[in-house]
């Protein structure tokens, strides 16, 4: 899924294509929100709008998914990013990507817990087998 169309060059501004699980890697990237920007207002209707969108071309197994520009700013060698515009669906995009990779590590580890109580129980019944059987 892409989060901007391009590439477009000029003097000063570069405007790419980039994968959301890039975009969103929290690790590598921080977002600072400028004052002068307006408050997050998107409510219920608005983001669920977004998720059937979203739903809806992963369902169609869209290759690319536009979901509109994220104009962001960032000084040379910076980590940091302003947001110029966007900066409500880039929110909202931050805020399913934290709950979604919460909930997936909460089912993997679930999931491991399970895979190695089973393991363990295997043994356990080996063990007593072969035990019994001397």
């Amino acid at each position: 899924m892409a989060a901007a169309a391009g590439p477009v060059n000029s003097s000063s501004c570069v405007a790419t294509t980039i994968a959301l699980v890039d975009l969103l890697d929290i690790a590598k990237h921080v977002f600072e929100v400028p004052q002068e920007q307006r408050p997050y207002s998107w409510d219920k209707w608005i983001v669920g709008d977004l998720l059937s969108d979203i739903e809806r071309a992963l369902d169609r197994n869209d290759e690319y998914y536009l979901l509109g520009s994220i104009v962001l700013m960032q000084e040379a060698d910076s980590k940091c990013y302003d947001v110029i515009d966007g900066q409500q669906r880039l929110t909202t995009l931050v805020a399913l990507y934290v709950v979604l990779r919460g909930r997936m590590l909460e089912v993997s580890k679930k999931l491991a817990t399970s895979e190695r109580s089973e393991q363990e129980q295997r043994l356990r019944d080996e063990l007593l087998t072969r035990m019994s059987n001397r």
